[in-house]
């Protein structure tokens, strides 16, 4: 499956932490499964993604991955993500993404979204359901 998004300026030089890219395939590391966000909390079963664009316009995409084949790579992705805390420091004219993780929300600018978390945004947005 080919992702196919329109790429902002700041993201061509990032690396991705997971191999996804906006113009690639999708590619999972090959190591095992997270049990969850912490030992002894039930995993995350839903991940929702809002992107806000400097003019108002939103798009929101949302993936359930309970019932997947591939949640435990899922749930490692988010894992990563949230392993380190990212400042919120919006910039006039540029998108803000808003992250539902369960329980938790996550606001970042775009010019902050880099390694895991632009990884998480990226797949979320191109392969999630319309909400």
């Amino acid at each position: 499956m080919i992702v196919a998004m329109e790429r902002t300026a700041h993201h061509e030089d990032l690396p991705p932490a997971f191999g996804i890219r906006v113009d690639d395939e999708m590619t999972w590391p090959a190591s095992g499964t997270s049990p969850g966000r912490c030992a002894g909390q039930p995993p995350l079963m839903r991940v929702e993604v809002t992107q806000i664009e400097a003019d108002g316009a939103m798009w929101r995409r949302m993936i359930d991955i309970a019932g997947h084949s591939d949640a435990g790579r899922w749930q490692q992705l988010i894992a990563h993500a949230l392993a380190v805390p990212v400042p919120y420091r919006p910039v006039p004219g540029n998108p803000i993404y808003h992250l539902r993780l369960g329980d938790r929300d996550v606001l970042i600018a775009d010019h902050d979204l880099c390694g895991p978390l632009l990884d998480l945004v990226t797949a979320v947005l191109a392969f999630g359901e319309a909400m």
